[in-house]
């Protein structure tokens, strides 16, 4: 076997909306093992921005209606994308208009590695956890491979009902940075891709941003 016939394993939030059997409310689930957790340490390889729209009365089982793996222009086997061919960025589904967030929503991708284990996964943060991802990029930018992190989550309440967000605290200096190094070139090639499943990605039509 090749890299090819494998897949990297990718983490998810698990919201009351989301429909995945044997997860937990409120915990990160691994879509390969199945395991479920209420915290996940991390090593940050690469992050890549994307972009995944869906229609408001979608199902679980149904496909977005546009994604973007680059953040940049939509991806190849969307049918009929938004853009008009003028990328992601100019795509009226992309724009805040008074105040009112896109329907096009801004999703950042992690290739990362557990530092203990240093079994590589894909982790997505979106909406609520917006926030916690920038402050996550912050952190990787200045730090690099010489830092591991936490991730929690925090039960949150609204008028739009109940859901999970992420939190990011530091995990401390990892022991050696060359094996991190040496993993982020053999994963150089990997496909990091926005999560459209529709399983993963109930929450983020049903929770507000």
């Amino acid at each position: 076997m090749d890299r090819g016939d494998l897949i990297i394993p990718r983490i998810r939030i698990i919201q009351p909306t989301s429909q995945i059997e044997d997860s937990v409310v409120g915990e990160f689930h691994n879509n390969v093992t199945g395991h479920c957790s209420d915290v996940i340490n991390v090593v940050i390889l690469r992050i890549r921005k994307g972009r995944v729209y869906w229609d408001p009365s979608a199902t679980v089982s149904d496909d977005p209606l546009c994604a973007s793996d680059d953040g940049l222009s939509p991806r190849g086997t969307i049918e009929n994308p938004f853009d008009e061919g003028q990328g992601c960025l100019a795509c009226r589904m992309a724009q805040w208009i008074d105040s009112q967030k896109p329907p096009c929503a801004l999703v950042y991708n992690y290739l990362c590695v557990d530092p203990e284990t240093l079994e590589p996964f894909v982790l997505s943060l979106k909406s609520t956890s917006a926030k916690t991802a920038k402050r996550l990029n912050y952190l990787v930018r200045q730090r690099g491979f010489r830092n591991a992190y936490q991730l929690h989550l925090v039960e949150c309440k609204g008028e739009k009902g109940r859901w999970f967000e992420a939190r990011v605290s530091d995990a401390g200096p990892v022991k050696t940075t060359a094996r991190f190094v040496a993993l982020a070139r053999q994963l150089a090639d990997a496909e990091i891709t926005t999560d459209t499943e529709g399983n993963g990605n109930a929450e983020s039509r049903d929770t507000p941003f």
